[in-house]
């Protein structure tokens, strides 16, 4: 009886480890800020989960280098393909108003991959946020 909970519970545990990798997604983005022609250095860029029926949630995060540089990936689960989002969070061109802008940028479905690594990252290439953009808001 003892060694037939074990088998169970073993092949519960191998099944539900199967399950959660084939529900797990991942997403990168990869690419460069400018304001005009300088590189914008400690940008924050942020990879947005916009799930259907709750508020967004953080999938990863991280910050511009130097040179405007940025390289961030995460994963998420569902059994829906997940919509993700970029932010670019910046004060390029802002003179001295307060707070930042954020821009929102959606990402391709074509650039999530069902695994719980990124296999092709989204190259987002050089990005002039001296633009105004449609989906811009300032944040404090």
């Amino acid at each position: 009886m003892r060694h037939n909970k074990f088998s169970v519970i073993l092949m519960f545990l191998s099944v539900c480890s199967t399950s959660c990798s084939v529900l797990q997604q991942s997403v990168g983005v990869r690419g460069r800020l400018l304001c005009g022609t300088t590189p914008i250095n400690n940008a924050t860029v942020q990879i947005m989960e916009q799930p259907f029926f709750r508020s967004e949630k953080l999938i990863a995060a991280t910050f511009t280098d130097r040179q405007g540089y940025f390289d961030l990936s995460g994963s998420s689960n569902g059994v829906l393909n997940v919509n993700v989002n970029f932010n670019v969070i910046h004060d390029c061109d802002d003179e001295i108003r307060p707070c930042y802008r954020k821009v929102t940028l959606g990402i391709p479905p074509s650039a999530v991959t069902r695994s719980p690594v990124v296999e092709k990252y989204f190259e987002a290439g050089s990005m002039n946020m001296a633009f105004r953009y449609p989906i811009e808001r300032r944040v404090c």
